[in-house]
């Protein structure tokens, strides 16, 4: 069990686990001596975004911890997830 997330993170980070990041994570990542590609959330418009990469199979795991309560933060974070949902469930079609 971690007790901080820096310290979970960083473990995945000794592991070789290569970082895909929203422009604050990406910073906080960053200060704490790890890197990240970073991504831009899906209503910026802006490319590379996270659901770019997640539809590109770049991502594995996405750990989606929303920051605040406001429309733009709810929406973004439900727009990754469920491209993350899609993906995974054409990962199964293919397998299949």
């Amino acid at each position: 069990v971690f007790k901080d997330p820096a310290g979970a993170v960083e473990t995945f980070h000794k592991l070789g686990v290569r970082f895909y990041a929203t422009e604050g994570t990406a910073t906080f990542l960053r200060a704490n001596g790890m890197d990240a590609e970073v991504l831009h959330w899906p209503l910026d418009g802006r490319k590379p975004s996270a659901t770019d990469a997640i539809r590109e199979n770049r991502i594995d795991l996405v750990l989606n911890i929303p920051k605040d309560d406001t429309e733009d933060e709810l929406t973004n974070d439900y727009i990754i997830r469920r491209e993350a949902k899609l993906a995974r469930e054409r990962r199964w079609q293919q397998k299949s």
